[in-house]
């Protein structure tokens, strides 16, 4: 679809976005319409859309009409033009793990990620929403229901601020805090959405109910704390080998960690038992013997398709928040770090490239800051996302008198819909409008117990 745009020249154009329509089955028809965008941000709706429809509650698709909307610069939309990057001379893993890594990051590293992507329109959630608001009256649909998870309930949250009669209803599943938009407190994007707290927090949670539910559902409850802190330790002076030549570092640790964390049995795999095993193993792989397989392997490969997917997520967030100055940010980062070890540096330098230039002046903030309410909201959360604080819940429902809070409790990994049948059966008399939005907050089991 041709969506008109102003080019950052000045020149107006028509770049294409692209949309995908799951159609509700119901022989009578839609009951109603659902806008999604799966955060990132800079993550493809059209192409994540087959799975969020595999996890939803077949009555809510009987029901709806489900619109993916790809933003110009998203997916496969025009907007978004990409570069081989040359690969910088790093030494190290993924992303720096200390402040010597982390300051070659920002001389070597982050110029490149600056030039990879590029594009000539604006690409923020301001820039994103009003997309979103032409594809709405070029459907003619009076109004909608807004799904966003991750990043996406910033962009939902924007557009139903620009649109307040455009969107009926939102649902937020794992928000990223919408406070830390407008906050200036010196500190850069991820520490200030409190993401390396979050993801720290998850990991000694888990190893926390390990060592609690005991041996018998739990085999390595004994040992999991004390291998994770020898791994910690020997991987802050030195790498650890693991075999056959290669070698693993902080950065490629603290990288595997996270995607287990992140995805979190999403994918038809038990993360924590990879996770906690490859722990184990690292801790007892000697300096010169054979051990563990690296849980990341540092290829060329692996390295241009980070640069690109940071490059284009950076192109996002660089002109949602305001920046940290030049001359804060390696000391922002290496408090950071001081209070989540293994994750300050990590985090900090996925977008340290924002610095330079300030491509958006946080306008984000802003809007999110003043203008109407929210509407009828629901928000749903895991009790340890690694992603999402439980604060980041409470300030969404607090931007609308007409909100409630789902909790999955004693459940981790980002993204609550998918984790319990409960969180399903809340979002279908939601959209119904048989029950809530209640006050308060209401908590779900999960579909399954941690380590059965």
């Amino acid at each position: 679809m041709a969506i008109p745009r102003i080019s950052i020249s000045g020149v107006k154009k028509n770049p294409r976005a692209k949309i995908k329509i799951h159609r509700a089955a119901s022989n009578s028809g839609s009951k109603g319409t659902i806008f999604y965008n799966p955060g990132g941000p800079a993550i493809s709706a059209v192409d994540t859309l087959k799975d969020l429809v595999s996890f939803l509650d077949p009555r809510i698709v009987n029901d709806n009409d489900i619109v993916a909307i790809d933003p110009i610069g998203v997916g496969d939309s025009d907007g978004v033009v990409c570069i081989t990057p040359s690969l910088p001379e790093q030494h190290y893993g993924v992303l720096p793990s200390n402040y010597v890594e982390f300051k070659d990051h920002l001389n070597n590293v982050d110029p490149i990620i600056s030039r990879t992507c590029s594009s000539e329109f604006a690409m923020g959630s301001i820039a994103q929403a009003r997309d979103i608001e032409y594809i709405r009256v070029a459907l003619g649909l009076k109004s909608v229901t807004f799904l966003g998870v991750s990043y996406g309930s910033i962009l939902a949250t924007v557009y139903a601020k620009l649109y307040p009669r455009s969107v009926s209803s939102l649902i937020v599943d794992s928000p990223v805090d919408p406070y830390s938009s407008y906050q200036s407190n010196g500190q850069g994007i991820w520490a200030r959405i409190g993401i390396p707290a979050t993801s720290q927090e998850a990991l000694m949670s888990a190893i926390g109910l390990c060592e609690s539910i005991g041996i018998g559902r739990c085999p390595v409850a004994l040992t999991i704390r004390s291998s994770f802190e020898r791994v910690m330790n020997r991987l802050q002076v030195s790498t650890i080998n693991a075999g056959k030549g290669r070698a693993v570092d902080l950065s490629s640790f603290e990288s595997y960690v996270s995607a287990r964390l992140y995805h979190f049995n999403s994918l038809g795999i038990d993360d924590f038992e990879l996770l906690f095993d490859q722990i184990i193993q690292l801790a007892n792989a000697s300096e010169l013997g054979t051990g563990a397989e690296p849980p990341v392997a540092v290829d060329d490969v692996g390295l241009t398709d980070l640069i690109i997917r940071l490059s284009r997520m950076n192109l996002v967030l660089c002109s949602d928040y305001p920046q940290i100055d030049n001359a804060l940010l390696p000391a922002d980062a290496m408090i950071s770090e001081l209070k989540s070890p293994g994750s300050g540096y990590y985090y900090a330098a996925m977008t340290s490239s924002c610095r330079n230039g300030d491509r958006g002046q946080g306008r984000v903030g802003g809007l999110l800051q003043s203008g109407p309410q929210l509407p009828r909201t629901i928000v749903f959360e895991n009790s340890h996302d690694p992603v999402s604080s439980t604060q980041a819940a409470v300030h969404v429902k607090n931007m609308s008198s007409r909100a409630s809070v789902v909790t999955v409790s004693d459940w981790w990994g980002h993204g609550a819909l998918r984790a319990s049948k409960c969180t399903n059966e809340e979002l279908y008399a939601f959209l119904r409008g048989g029950r809530g939005p209640f006050s308060g907050s209401r908590v779900c089991a999960p579909n399954q117990a941690m380590f059965p």
